[in-house]
């Protein structure tokens, strides 16, 4: 979302504070047996806010477009009317077959790392006018984003760059209501995108059930982290229900389950 002001006669504010993207897709994208798109498509929303009585006709938005740190391609969208008293959304599609940021995005995939970092940067050229009438000038306002999309597939067998994590219960049983720490141990994890650390419930017979999720963003490298999740049971323990585990993902990929006994398990009382 990119939010631009205006005034009467000169803008008052210039600020940017996001731009999203609403579809991120690969073409010719067909893993397990071909992890290298033929294109990447790329839809961004930008919100345009303008609070004063008159209309706007921005002359262009010049914008760039980088993904893993490669130049993916650059774009210009020209004569864009924005309404007065409110927001108006704009859309940019683009479509790029560049062969370095293509081959990047395969080896991420097959490594497991699905979460793709991105910036888009550039200026719109705004017209300045007085009283929405007569032009006095133009000027460039400059916008830049960078984030991560992940994109969401689930590759079987592939996973993150990962040298020694671990999970346990701070207590391996506890009482009904009571909470326990669910402790998460990283030596090193090399991924982008998010981890998360899944509490299940160990049910027998029939398929086990999620009963909480905690993310954690991974910016590239976690090295040497412990992370501390608060858990308190809604069900204690019966023939119906072994107790509870930890399960930890990145990206949507299972990397890490706990062993399947009482303990390491947690176990509810009464």
């Amino acid at each position: 979302m990119l939010v631009i002001t205006f005034t009467k006669c000169i803008p008052l504010q210039n600020e940017v504070k996001g731009i999203n993207i609403e579809n991120f897709s690969l073409e010719g994208f067909n893993p397990p047996f071909d992890f290298y798109p033929d294109a990447i498509s790329i839809v961004f929303r930008i919100l345009v806010f303008n609070p004063t009585d008159y209309s706007v006709e921005l002359d262009r938005l010049v914008y760039t477009i980088y993904i893993e740190d490669h130049y993916l391609g650059s774009g210009v969208k020209e004569r864009i009317y924005i309404s007065a008293n409110g927001e108006t959304p704009l859309y940019l599609k683009f479509t790029a077959r560049t062969g370095d940021a293509l081959r990047i995005i395969g080896d991420m995939v097959k490594q497991g790392d699905t979460a793709v970092d991105y910036k888009i940067e550039g200026h719109i050229t705004v017209p300045v006018k007085l009283f929405g009438i007569i032009r006095l000038l133009s000027i460039d306002v400059p916008f830049e984003k960078s984030g991560y999309y992940v994109i969401p597939i689930k590759i079987p067998g592939t996973k993150p760059t990962i040298k020694g994590i671990n999970a346990y219960w701070s207590s391996t049983q506890v009482r009904l209501g009571s909470t326990v720490n669910a402790i998460v141990e990283v030596e090193r994890v090399e991924a982008r995108g998010r981890l998360d650390v899944v509490i299940m419930k160990d049910i027998p017979l029939l398929p086990d059930k999620e009963v909480y999720r905690k993310t954690v963003a991974v910016g590239g490298i976690i090295q040497n982290a412990r992370y501390y999740v608060h858990f308190t049971p809604d069900e204690a323990s019966s023939w119906k229900l072994r107790g509870y585990y930890i399960v930890i993902e990145i990206n949507g990929v299972q990397v890490w389950v706990q062993p399947d006994g009482y303990p390491p398990r947690l176990r509810v009382i009464k």
